[in-house]
C-alpha cells in the first residue's frame, strides 16, 4: 500500500484584523504561573499525571472562569478542553467558605453521549482524588437503571454531577433532595453536538432549574447559529476564546525520522461574544418552516458548487500558510477509488496497519453498515482473527460499553474500531494512529470531529478519506473549509472480495439480512447528504454498491423505482447476482430449522431496511 510522508506543519498565532502578527509559540505558561493561581494540591496532582504546562485554550479559559466570567470556547479537537473546565471546577469548589454537603450540587457537566460522559468522569476522578478529595463525584447517564442511580445518589450524594441531558433532566425532576441552588459552575461540553442530537428542549428545562448567579462554560469545536442562541439564553456577557492553527509549507529537506516534539496549538484569540454577532451563520443546518433554506444551507451549497466548479481546474493541494480547521500535527490524506475496489483497498489497508500494530478508527455512514462490515470482514480469510469490533448508537448499552472499553484498553498488537459518528465527538482515546473514513459524513462539520480522534494534545496523527471519482469535488470543498488534504495512491493488483463475501452470505442468513439492511440504509443516508451538489444520489452507482456489499438480491426501494421512472432505461441498476440461490434455503444461527422465514421475503420488499425486526419478532407476528 502506497504511503505519503506527512507535511511538516507548526502552529502559529491568529490575530484580529487590527492586530499585528506575533511569532508562533511552541509552549505556554506553567500551571503554577496562572493567575488567579491554582491550589498547590491541584498543581501537584497535575504534575503526577504528567501535566506541567497549560495548553493555549487552558491558559485562556481557566483564569476567566476563576474570575467568575462566562466563556464560550471554540478550539480544535484534542486541544485540552476537558482540563480547561475541570481545573477551575475543582478550584472554585475548593475555595468555598462552607464545604458542600452531601446533596449540595456545586457543578454540573453536560455531555452529549454516554461514552464522553464516562471519559470526563474518569478524568475528574483522577484529578479530584488529589486536588479535591472531599468532593463527591456522580455519573448520571442513560442506559442504566434509573432507580438504582437515584438510590446510589441518595446514599452517596454528589457535589459534581457529570451526565447526559436526558438522564440529568429526569433525575432533577424526580429528586427534590438534589440541592441545585448551591451551583457554582455549569459546563456544556460539545454544545453543537448536544443541539444536533435534539437536546435543545431538555437543555432549556435544565437551565430553568439552575440559579442565574453562576459561572457557565460552553465548549465546542464548531459554532453554529443554534449554539449562539443557547449562548444568548444561558450565558451572561461571555468572553469568547478561540484557538486556531496555521498550515506552513513543507520543509526543503526531509525531516528526521524521529517523532516530532509535542508542540501545542496556537495561542488563543480572546474576544467578547457580542462582537461576533454575524459570524458562524454558515454552520446553520436547519431550514425555515416554509422550506426556504437558511444561510447555512446557502453557504454550504455555495461552497459545494464552488468546489465542483474548481475541482477540475485546480489540483488538490494543502492550504499552505493559511488558517486550518484541523490540528497542526494531523496529516490528512484522501484516496479516489471506485466500485468494488473501494472495499478491497480498505481491507488491504487494515491488514497492513493492524499487522504493524497500529490503532485505527474506521467511520461508516450508517449503523447497518457498521454491523455488516464488522461481521463480514472479520470472517474473511485475510482478516480472520484480527482485532476488529463495531460501535454505533443503536447497539445495546452493555455491548456499546464493552466495545468502547475494549478499544480504549487496546495498547499493543493493533486494533480497529468500525463506527459511526457516535464516536466522532470528544472521545480522548489513547494512541489512535489512523482515522479512516470509508464514507464521508452527512454533515460536513463532522469531518473535523472525526479526524480529531487522532493528533490530540500535540501528538502526530494521520487520516485517510475514501472518495469516489464522482465525489472528488469534496476535496476542494474541504479545502475551502480550511482542511488541507494530500492524495494517496491506491494499492495495485488487489482482487475483488465479492466472491469471498458471497460464499459467506450463502452460508449465513444473518449476513444476507445484514447486507440488505446496509444497502437500504446507505442509499437513504446518501440521499440526505448536506453537500447535495457533490453527493448526488443520481450519480451513485447502485450496482457498484450492491456488488461491494455482495447482496444476493437487490432490495426494492422507492428511490430505485423513482430513478427508473425519471430516467427510463438509464435508471436501471446494472447488477447481476454472482450466484443464483434460494434465499429460503439459507440457514441462520437464530432459526436454523425454519427455512420459510418470512424475513427473507421482506428483504426483497419495500420493508427491507425498516425497523430492526429479528426472526423471532417476525414469526411471532
Amino acid at each position: 500500500m502506497a504511503r505519503v510522508s506527512p507535511h511538516a506543519r507548526t502552529p502559529s498565532i491568529m490575530t484580529t484584523p487590527a492586530a499585528a502578527a506575533i511569532p508562533p509559540r511552541e509552549c505556554t505558561s506553567p500551571f503554577s504561573q496562572l493567575q488567579p493561581p491554582l491550589s498547590a494540591a491541584l498543581i501537584e496532582t497535575l504534575s503526577k499525571h504528567g501535566f506541567t504546562h497549560a495548553t493555549p485554550v487552558q491558559e485562556a479559559t481557566i483564569p476567566r472562569l476563576l474570575r467568575h466570567q462566562d466563556v464560550v470556547v471554540q478550539a480544535a479537537t484534542g486541544s485540552g478542553k476537558t482540563l480547561a473546565f475541570l481545573l477551575p471546577l475543582f478550584e472554585v469548589l475548593g475555595r468555598l467558605d462552607e464545604p458542600l454537603k452531601k446533596h449540595d450540587v456545586g457543578a454540573i457537566v453536560v455531555e452529549p453521549t454516554r461514552e464522553l460522559a464516562q471519559q470526563v468522569y474518569s478524568v475528574a476522578q483522577k484529578i479530584g482524588a488529589g486536588g479535591a478529595p472531599t468532593l463527591r463525584l456522580s455519573l448520571v447517564i442513560g442506559g442504566t437503571d434509573i432507580q438504582q442511580a437515584m438510590t446510589q445518589y441518595r446514599t452517596d450524594g454528589g457535589n459534581v454531577i457529570i451526565g447526559t441531558p436526558g438522564r440529568l433532566d429526569d433525575v432533577m425532576e424526580r429528586m427534590p433532595e438534589m440541592r441545585l441552588k448551591t451551583l457554582e459552575l455549569l459546563v456544556l461540553d460539545e454544545a453543537d453536538r448536544l443541539l444536533d442530537m435534539g437536546f435543545e428542549a431538555t437543555l432549556n428545562a435544565i437551565l430553568v432549574r439552575l440559579p442565574k448567579q453562576r459561572r457557565t462554560g460552553l465548549f465546542s469545536a464548531t459554532q453554529t447559529s443554534e449554539v449562539l442562541n443557547l449562548v444568548r439564553a444561558g450565558l451572561r456577557n461571555p468572553v469568547k476564546v478561540e484557538v486556531k492553527v496555521r498550515s506552513l509549507p513543507p520543509p526543503a529537506a526531509p525531516l528526521p525520522t524521529a517523532a516530532p516534539p509535542p508542540t501545542l496549538a496556537a495561542p488563543p484569540l480572546v474576544r467578547d461574544a457580542t462582537t461576533k454577532k454575524k459570524e458562524k451563520e454558515r454552520n446553520q443546518k436547519v431550514k425555515a418552516d416554509d422550506g426556504t433554506p437558511h444561510a447555512a444551507d446557502a453557504a454550504d451549497a455555495a461552497d459545494a458548487a464552488a468546489a465542483q466548479n474548481t475541482a477540475a481546474a485546480s489540483p488538490a493541494a494543502p492550504l499552505l500558510g493559511r488558517v486550518q480547521a484541523t490540528p497542526a500535527t494531523l496529516t490528512n490524506h484522501y484516496m479516489i477509488v471506485d466500485g468494488e475496489a473501494r472495499l478491497a483497498q480498505l481491507v488491504a489497508f487494515l491488514c497492513d496497519e493492524l499487522a504493524a500494530g497500529r490503532k485505527l478508527m474506521v467511520y461508516f455512514l450508517t449503523c447497518a453498515c457498521v454491523d455488516y462490515y464488522a461481521s463480514a470482514l472479520t470472517r474473511l480469510p485475510v482478516m480472520r482473527g484480527l482485532p476488529v469490533r463495531g460501535l454505533h448508537g443503536k447497539m445495546a448499552p452493555s455491548s456499546r460499553t464493552k466495545a468502547y472499553e475494549w478499544f480504549v484498553g487496546s495498547t499493543t498488537g493493533g486494533a480497529a474500531l468500525l463506527c459511526t459518528d457516535v464516536a466522532a465527538r470528544g472521545l480522548d482515546i489513547p494512541d489512535v494512529d489512523w482515522i479512516v473514513q470509508f464514507d464521508a459524513p452527512q454533515d460536513p462539520n463532522a469531518f473535523v470531529h472525526r479526524v480529531g480522534r487522532t493528533a490530540r494534545m500535540g501528538r502526530a496523527g494521520r487520516a485517510l478519506l475514501f472518495l469516489r471519482s464522482t465525489e472528488d469535488a469534496y476535496v476542494r470543498f474541504l479545502q475551502l473549509r480550511k482542511v488541507p488534504l494530500t492524495p494517496i495512491e491506491p494499492a495495485h493488483d488487489l482482487v475483488s472480495l465479492r466472491p469471498e463475501l458471497t460464499e459467506l452470505l450463502v452460508a449465513d442468513r444473518a449476513l444476507v439480512e445484514g447486507a440488505a439492511r446496509a444497502f437500504v440504509s446507505y442509499v437513504r443516508a446518501y440521499k440526505e447528504h448536506q453537500c447535495k451538489f457533490i453527493f448526488q444520489l443520481e450519480k451513485l452507482d447502485l450496482g457498484d454498491l450492491a456488488r461491494t456489499l455482495a447482496v444476493l438480491r437487490l432490495p426494492k426501494l422507492k428511490e430505485i423505482q423513482q430513478a427508473k421512472r425519471r430516467k427510463g432505461a438509464a435508471g436501471w441498476v446494472d447488477w447481476t447476482p454472482l450466484v443464483q440461490v434460494d434465499l429460503d434455503s439459507i440457514a441462520s444461527e437464530c432459526m436454523p430449522h425454519r427455512p420459510g422465514c418470512v424475513w427473507l421475503r421482506l428483504i426483497a420488499s419495500e420493508c427491507a431496511g425498516g425497523p430492526g425486526l429479528d426472526c423471532t419478532q417476525v414469526h411471532a407476528s
